[in-house]
């Protein structure tokens, strides 16, 4: 992804000949998952075969390895989320139930590690949007006992019951959001 609008040198194999060819990478904005910033990165084109290359490592290495990969996944979470309420990324880019079922078929054909890979990142997914401040959520469950203990009282029934209905309202909104993008999505794929 490097290197816009420079001539770079590549070394290749072609059919088992060694080549080395000339390429300038065009410039091309995409969003940083991480960031939520959108960055000029150069494409040539070409992409990895998807060649998988397993390698036996010990259980010490496996469980630092998997630590990295899953806190690579929260931060790439938490960056699109910084996105979306910067507007860096569009609410476009939301998927819902539909979404989530077509990613699961390509990544069940794809075999067991693909899947694994998946379910793990839907949990991590989970795992942190529950912290978000939305009432009815976790996030937003500690958000009201800290609001409670700068008070110094409970609030009433009642504003507890008020401020969960407008949790509920905000997942009913972003379901509705998740739902139409998805349905959009299906139509498009349907016409096109």
């Amino acid at each position: 992804g490097a290197a816009p609008n420079r001539t770079i040198t590549l070394d290749i194999s072609r059919g088992g000949t060694a080549m080395r060819i000339d390429v300038r990478p065009e410039p091309t904005a995409e969003p940083n998952p991480v960031s939520g910033a959108i960055d000029t990165v150069g494409r040539i084109g070409a992409a990895p075969t998807g060649t998988i290359v397993r390698t036996p490592v010990a259980l010490g290495e496996a469980i630092s390895r998997g630590w990295e990969v899953s806190w690579g996944m929260a931060v790439a979470v938490v960056g699109i989320v910084k996105g979306l309420f910067s507007g860096a990324v569009s609410v476009n880019n939301l998927g819902g139930p539909i979404a989530i079922a077509q990613v699961s078929v390509e990544a069940a054909r794809g075999g067991l590690e693909p899947l694994f890979g998946l379910l793990a990142f839907l949990s991590i997914n989970i795992a942190i949007l529950n912290l978000l401040p939305i009432p009815i959520l976790d996030g937003g469950q500690i958000l009201m006992n800290v609001a409670e203990s700068v008070k110094g009282s409970p609030f009433s029934a009642r504003t507890r019951d008020s401020i969960m209905k407008v949790g509920l309202v905000a997942i009913g909104l972003l379901f509705a959001l998740v739902m139409f993008n998805d349905i959009k999505r299906l139509l498009l794929s349907f016409f096109s």
